[in-house]
């Protein structure tokens, strides 16, 4: 039998790339696929600030009949021409379509970046856009190895009375949102405040959104930016920059798109959104089915039908 293993970078830190690494490889096994996650870097890492059942390899020996290695795009040029060396067969994880050229650790050559996509038997990505970087930086990669997965949200998240509080997370574009912030607070209306959500759990962070009617968004480049849905199914108006990869769910009446670095455009639909929330938008029909299909279309179930065609095509090549 063959089994999956992805590689992955360790961070103390929350990191929404690793979680969604982590929930690969635990619902591949929930659904009878054997399934590790390998830290190469610090072998005896397990992250801690959210829960999780995974099963973890503590090695680098892997066997080119009984072995599927999954590496996240920030290590392909390390990782890939080795696996192909090997003969072992592997996929490349692309979460940022972003970061196809920023590789972590030793720096290696162009050659080996695009050899390693040219021999990966599949490419995992989790948006069209990313979908689309990734063919942008190389134009001759045969199209039929794309994948797509999508990350689910946790039920964590809940939608609950909303508090006159707009939060948002700091740690993508730091500058950027000191600014708004600052000002924000020029408008602000006396019963509203600002909440800052960094280095919480997956739980805390559920609860902290539950209780905001409004979420900044200061994603930057990424593939599929989670924190946004996130707030989204915990009832957030969403008012912020879509990350590029956010583009195919920043609709209303939801998410407000704001252009990146147009301070007066964030500004005024910030104030837009608070009078919305006077108004009782949160509750409105047209705002609950929105929630609704945001979780639908990410869902457990959705992203173990996706894994499923996944793991399928693995075990296809090994016959």
């Amino acid at each position: 039998m063959t089994a999956i293993t992805f590689l992955s970078p360790s961070a103390t830190l929350p990191n929404g790339g690793i979680k969604s690494i982590y929930k690969a490889s635990e619902n591949l096994n929930s659904l009878g696929v054997e399934s590790y996650v390998c830290h190469p870097d610090v072998p005896e890492f397990s992250c801690t600030w959210f829960a999780h059942q995974v099963q973890f390899r503590n090695n680098l020996n892997f066997s080119a009949e009984n072995d599927f290695i999954v590496i996240p795009e920030v290590w392909a040029a390390t990782y890939g021409p080795q696996c192909f060396a090997l003969g072992v067969k592997y996929a490349i994880y692309v979460q940022g379509g972003y970061l196809i050229n920023t590789q972590i650790g030793p720096v290696k050559s162009e050659e080996d970046l695009k050899l390693s996509y040219e021999k990966a038997s599949l490419i995992m990505v989790v948006s069209q856009d990313t979908a689309e970087m990734v063919s942008l930086a190389f134009p001759l990669l045969d199209k039929s190895k794309f994948i797509r997965l999508f990350p689910h949200i946790s039920n964590l998240f809940f939608d609950q009375e909303k508090n006159s509080i707009i939060s948002y997370m700091p740690r993508r574009l730091p500058q950027h949102s000191e600014q708004v912030c600052f000002f924000l607070k020029q408008y602000l209306p006396p019963d509203w405040r600002i909440l800052s959500i960094d280095n919480k759990s997956e739980l805390e962070v559920a609860e902290l959104l539950s209780t905001s009617a409004i979420f900044m968004s200061f994603c930057d480049q990424e593939g599929y930016p989670l924190p946004p849905l996130e707030a989204a199914v915990s009832g957030n108006i969403i008012v912020g920059y879509s990350g590029q990869g956010g583009n195919e769910y920043f609709k209303k009446p939801i998410f407000r798109v704001i252009e990146n670095g147009n301070f007066q455009s964030y500004i005024r639909q910030i104030l837009v959104a608070i009078n919305e929330t006077k108004d009782g938008i949160h509750k409105s029909r047209l705002f609950q089915e929105a929630i609704k299909k945001i979780r639908d279309d990410n869902s457990l179930e959705n992203e173990l039908k996706f894994l499923e065609v996944f793991s399928k095509k693995v075990t296809a090549l090994f016959r």
